[in-house]
């Protein structure tokens, strides 16, 4: 017997990310977890909670990467499309994202 308190993930998702796609995936109990993503590679993982999280999907040294970029709302989309450019060019220099781009504040000195 299904609980009807959690719902199905959607068939049909948006070609590009917006907020109020984001507003109503969050706070929903859903059955499983799924991924949302936009054009820029840029994408959301909706976890099953209804806790919506941002990740950058990647290729580097031939391995498929994910980097997680924060949780919405703490992480506004307009910031996390902020990392894509920075995302981008870090790997055209060869720089892995998940090591440069949240480097600890320690490990800078």
């Amino acid at each position: 017997m299904v609980n009807s308190e959690y719902i199905d993930p959607p068939t049909e998702k948006p070609s590009i990310l917006h907020t109020k796609t984001l507003d109503g995936y969050k706070n929903k109990k859903y059955k499983k977890r799924f991924d949302v993503s936009d054009h820029s590679g840029l994408g959301v993982r909706v976890f099953e909670s209804g806790q919506v999280s941002f990740h950058y999907r990647y290729r580097f040294n031939k391995k498929a990467k994910r980097l997680t970029l924060g949780k919405y709302p703490d992480l506004s989309l307009s910031k996390a499309r902020e990392f894509v450019p920075i995302i981008r060019q870090l790997i055209k220099e060869n720089k892995d994202p998940s090591i440069y781009l949240f480097k600890n504040d320690e490990d800078q000195k």
